[in-house]
C-alpha cells in the first residue's frame, strides 16, 4: 500500500446509508474530480441527486449533496471487500421498470474495489441481491422501489467505471503523519 499518506486530520466523506435496518453504517466516497464546491471534495458538482447502493447492505437510495458528512475513518469502514484495497464509483445502468412504460433508464452508482472489472459479474449480482427505494429514472419524473427486473440474462444493460469520481484509498490505512 505505497504511495498513500493518510493523516488522522484527513477527513473522509461518505453517505449515511438510509437503511437503518442494519444500523448507522456508510458508503465511503472517493474525491469527485470536479467537487461540487470548496471543502465538499466527495459530490462532483452539476448534480442534485444521484442514486447510490450501498455495497454493505444492498439498498439503493437517492442522495444528494446534504447526505454527505465527514466521518472518523474507524466510523466508516464499509463492506470487507473495499478495506484493504482502493476503489472506484460504478455505474450500472438498467432500463426504466415504472408501470406507465417509461423509456428511460435508470444509474445507480456503487462502490468497488479499484481492480475489479465492472463488466464482470460481480457488479451484476450486487445488482441481482439489491433492493431499490426511492431512486430515480434519468427521466426524473418518478421514483421507483424494489427489485430491479432482468433484461435476459442480466439486470444492467450497462456497467462502467464513473468518471466524475477519483480512485479511493484504502479504508483501513494505517494512519501516517505527513511529512512537514
Amino acid at each position: 500500500m505505497e504511495g498513500y499518506l493518510v493523516s488522522e486530520f484527513d477527513p473522509l466523506y461518505a453517505l449515511v446509508c438510509q437503511n437503518k435496518k442494519k444500523g448507522t453504517h456508510y458508503i465511503p466516497l472517493p474525491s469527485a474530480l470536479r467537487p461540487a464546491a470548496p471543502g465538499q471534495t466527495s459530490w462532483p458538482e452539476g448534480h442534485s441527486k444521484l442514486n447510490f447502493l450501498c455495497p454493505s447492505c444492498e439498498h439503493a437510495y437517492a442522495y444528494s449533496v446534504e447526505n454527505v458528512q465527514a466521518v472518523a475513518r474507524a466510523e466508516s469502514q464499509g463492506p470487507p471487500s473495499l478495506r484493504d484495497k482502493s476503489s472506484r464509483v460504478i455505474c450500472l445502468l438498467v432500463r426504466c421498470w415504472d408501470a406507465s412504460g417509461c423509456d428511460a433508464h435508470v444509474l445507480i452508482r456503487t462502490l468497488m474495489a479499484y481492480d475489479v472489472d465492472p463488466r464482470l459479474l460481480a457488479a451484476h449480482e450486487l445488482l441481482a441481491q439489491s433492493t431499490v427505494e426511492g431512486v430515480y429514472c434519468t427521466a426524473g419524473g418518478h421514483a421507483l422501489s424494489g427489485s430491479v427486473p432482468r433484461v435476459g440474462e442480466l439486470r444492467a444493460t450497462a456497467t462502467y467505471f464513473d468518471e466524475m469520481w477519483a480512485v479511493g484509498v484504502p479504508l483501513n490505512l494505517p494512519l501516517v503523519p505527513k511529512p512537514r
